[in-house]
C-alpha cells in the first residue's frame, strides 16, 4: 500500500488583530515558548509586523476576518533565526493574522526521482466502448507486481490536441515510482466534436477500471476512492470539464453544457484555456469546488491562445479551497509534455513533476506533510522562482 507520511503540517505562532487597532491577542498555539509578534506603526496607514523566526524553517502568514475562516497570503519566507519585519497596510481587509511555520517542509521530499516503487514495464491495450462504437488505445504504468495489490490511487491522463498515449510517459513513470497507477488514454480528436467526446472517454475509462479489469497491473489493485485526472492543453480542458467546468455546446448562443464525473476527486490541468476558447466563457469555472492544480508558462502561447496569462484564468475564477497554480518562468506550451522534455531536458519537469505529486499526495492520500509542502510554497524557494506556486 502507498505509505502515508505523518509529519506535523504546521505550527501556528500567535494571533493578532488588524493594524487598524494594533491590539495584540495573546494566544500562542505552539507548544514551545515563543517571543510575541510585534505590530508597529511605521507611517500613516503603514505598519510592520515583526515575526520571530526559526532558522531553516519556512513560514507564511494567514489572515482571517473572524478567527474561523483562514486564508494564506502570497508571502512565504525561510526563517533566519532572527526577528523579521514584514509590511502591512491599513487597507488589509482581514481583521486577524497568524503566522504558520512548516517543519514538514524540510521532511517531505517529492523531488526524489525515481520514487521508492519499482515501475513495471508499461502495457498497451485497446478498450472498446460499445455504446459509442469507439476503440480507445490506452497505456498503463503501475508499480511492479512485487509491491503487492495496494490498493493504489489512479491517475488518468489526457494528451493535447491530436496527441497520443505516449504524451506523458515520463510523468506517468515518475508518478508510478511514487505509488500511483497511471492510465494514459488516446482521444480521437478527428471526431465531429471532441470537446463533448473527451469527457465521455474518461468516464468510459473509469467504468472499465472499476469493473474488474483483467490486466494484472490493474486487477484487484485499484482504489476506487482515490481517482484523479490530469491533462495538457486540450487534455487540461478535459480535466476541468470533468471537475464541472461549463462551456457552450457549439456557437456563442448555443446551450451551455457540462460533463462532470464525481468519481474524479481532484484534477491537474497543465496549460488550460481561458475564456473565448473552445466555448469557454468568463464564469465557466466558478462552480468547481473539487481540488485542482493548474499550470501555465510565461511564454505559453498556442494557436487560439496568444496571451499566456489567459491560461491562469480558470484558477483565478475558481472559488478558493484546495486550489493551486504553478507558473513556469520562460515556460512554453509544450514544456508541459514529453515534447518539452525531449527539447529542454528536466529544466521544467524537475519542478512541475513534484508539484503534481505533492498535490496528488495531499488530495488523494490525505498526506498532511504534502499539503504543508504545498502551503509553504517550498517549490518557489527551491526553484529560485523558476516555478512559482500559489495556493488559495
Amino acid at each position: 500500500m502507498h505509505a502515508l507520511r505523518s509529519f506535523a503540517p504546521a505550527i501556528y505562532r500567535a494571533l493578532y488583530t488588524s493594524a487598524l487597532t494594533a491590539f495584540v491577542i495573546s494566544v500562542t498555539l505552539s507548544a514551545r515558548a515563543q517571543s510575541p509578534l510585534q505590530l508597529t506603526r511605521t507611517a500613516p496607514g503603514q505598519f510592520a509586523l515583526t515575526v520571530p523566526t526559526t532558522a531553516g524553517i519556512p513560514y507564511r502568514f494567514q489572515s482571517s476576518p473572524d478567527l474561523v475562516n483562514w486564508s494564506y497570503t502570497p508571502l512565504a519566507a525561510l526563517g533566519t533565526g532572527s526577528p523579521t519585519a514584514h509590511p502591512l497596510t491599513s487597507a488589509t481587509p482581514s481583521a486577524f493574522w497568524r503566522v504558520a511555520e512548516f517543519p514538514a517542509d524540510t521532511a517531505y521530499k517529492p523531488l526524489a526521482t525515481p520514487g521508492p516503487f519499482t515501475v513495471a514495464p508499461f502495457a498497451d491495450e485497446t478498450w472498446f466502448d460499445s455504446a459509442r462504437a469507439y476503440s480507445m488505445p490506452v497505456r498503463i504504468y503501475a508499480p511492479a507486481l512485487s509491491h503487492g495489490s495496494g490498493p493504489f490511487p489512479v491517475v488518468i491522463l489526457s494528451h493535447g490536441l491530436a496527441g497520443s498515449i505516449g504524451a506523458f510517459d515520463n510523468l506517468s513513470a515518475y508518478l508510478s515510482s511514487h505509488g500511483y497507477i497511471c492510465v494514459m488514454i488516446e482521444h480521437a480528436d478527428a471526431r465531429p466534436d471532441s470537446r463533448i467526446e473527451r469527457p465521455k472517454d474518461v468516464t468510459f475509462a473509469l467504468d472499465v477500471l472499476l469493473a474488474s479489469p483483467a490486466n494484472p497491473l490493474l486487477a484487484g489493485r485499484i482504489d476506487a476512492t482515490r481517482l484523479a485526472h490530469a491533462g495538457h492543453s486540450f487534455g487540461a480542458f478535459t480535466t476541468l470539464a470533468l471537475l464541472g467546468a461549463r462551456y457552450r455546446e457549439s456557437g456563442p448562443l448555443s446551450p451551455i453544457v457540462q460533463f462532470p464525473d464525481t468519481r474524479i476527486k481532484c484534477g491537474v490541468a497543465l496549460s488550460p484555456q481561458g475564456a473565448t476558447t473552445l466555448g469557454l466563457f468568463s464564469g465557466s469555472w466558478d462552480n468547481i469546488t473539487r481540488p485542482s492544480l493548474t499550470m501555465h508558462g510565461t511564454l505559453d502561447s498556442a494557436p487560439g491562445t496568444d496571451d499566456p496569462l489567459t491560461r491562469r484564468q480558470p484558477y483565478d475564477e475558481m472559488p478558493a479551497g484546495n486550489k493551486a497554480h504553478l507558473t513556469l518562468d520562460q515556460g512554453e506550451h509544450n514544456d508541459f509534455s514529453d515534447t518539452g522534455i525531449s527539447e529542454e531536458g528536466d529544466r521544467f519537469s524537475r519542478w512541475y513533476f513534484p508539484a503534481t505529486l505533492a498535490f496528488l499526495d495531499a488530495n488523494l492520500n490525505n498526506d498532511p506533510a504534502a499539503r504543508a509542502w504545498l502551503d509553504s510554497l517550498a517549490l518557489t524557494r527551491l526553484s529560485a522562482a523558476l516555478a512559482t506556486l500559489e495556493t488559495k
